[in-house]
């Protein structure tokens, strides 16, 4: 069992610039202590669990971002920043989904490798949305984040976990590597699950609205249309305006969409007026995107959360 601190709000580190977080890491840090585990902090509650597959009982794993949490709206706290500066390793998703955090670890001058799980994964660009809509403070850079919501993208977040914490601690290098490749199996067993669940929807039927721009890996992989969203771009922060909003209404209305996909880990009441403005005929679904389901939920995990959001996604279209 890995040993694991949950820390409810996530951390705070050295911010890095885009280029170099891609790249894989920065600075150095010192190897374990001889006979003591790799202090590993991991950003989001997904990719905390991708780690903890990973690693398994080799390493002590602090995650920053509890279950729920949106990470688009995390602040790093004292003690988040106070574990990050102990670690050997901290691993982000990346594409500046962690743009806060990073922003405050510059700040800290904290020494200790940043990897960017998403190293090597081809990116969609980001959804277009209007000059000076959102906040740039927490507008994402030009590519979407979301890579999670395609399985195939975390077999290669897998590898690259294994590869960083096989140099930090050599001795369970085979271990982890071992780990890496076993869930892989296992994701590879989920996407065909997914494509299997997704290719019985009629593909007329395969046409979507969510809250905002989360599901593009999902629906590129899977053969589905996102023909709108309730908040325009990748950001659970980006401001609604009224003409965006009209104009979704319009295109659910012309095309007969029948649900509106939300997140856990955002509001859902915007896309709710949108669903009453229209009628009974449009329900609303919700879906686990940014964060993990709370203990119990079923989707407590990454494997649990992608089949949860399967299943939701086949019922609301009609398989």
């Amino acid at each position: 069992m890995v040993r694991t601190t949950g820390i409810p709000a996530i951390l705070a580190l050295a911010v890095l610039v885009m280029a170099v977080l891609m790249a894989g890491c920065t600075g150095s840090a010192a190897p374990p202590e001889e006979g003591g585990l790799p202090r590993v902090v991991a950003s989001t509650s997904i990719v905390g669990d991708v780690v903890a597959q990973v690693g398994g009982d080799a390493i002590e794993l602090h995650v920053l971002m509890a279950a729920g949490q949106d990470p688009h709206s995390y602040e790093p706290t004292a003690r988040d920043i106070a574990n990050v500066e102990q670690a050997h390793v901290i691993f982000v998703n990346g594409f500046d989904l962690e743009q806060t955090l990073l922003t405050t670890l510059r700040t800290t001058g904290a020494s200790v490798p940043i990897i960017a799980v998403s190293e090597g994964i081809e990116p969609i660009p980001a959804g277009e949305h209007e000059e000076g809509e959102h906040d740039e403070e927490h507008e994402h850079g030009e590519f979407d984040p979301h890579v999670w919501l395609n399985p195939l993208n975390v077999v290669i977040w897998a590898e690259n976990i294994a590869g960083a914490l096989a140099e930090i601690d050599p001795a369970n290098a085979e271990t982890y590597h071992r780990n890496a490749a076993a869930y892989a199996e296992e994701l590879r067993a989920l996407d065909a699950e997914i494509e299997s669940a997704m290719a019985r929807i009629p593909a007329g039927q395969r046409r979507i609205v969510t809250n905002h721009h989360a599901l593009a890996y999902f629906a590129e992989r899977y053969d589905i249309t996102v023909i709108g969203t309730v908040y325009e771009g990748s950001s659970s922060l980006a401001e609604p305006n009224a003409g965006d909003l009209a104009r979704l209404v319009q295109a659910i209305e012309e095309q007969g969409i029948t649900a509106i996909f939300v997140e856990t880990s955002i509001s859902d009441q915007l896309a709710r007026v949108v669903a009453e403005e229209i009628g009974p005929q449009v329900q609303v679904y919700t879906l686990y995107t940014g964060a993990l389901g709370e203990p119990g939920s079923g989707a407590d995990s990454y494997l649990g959360m992608m089949r949860a959001n399967m299943e939701t996604i086949a019922t609301a279209l009609g398989s």
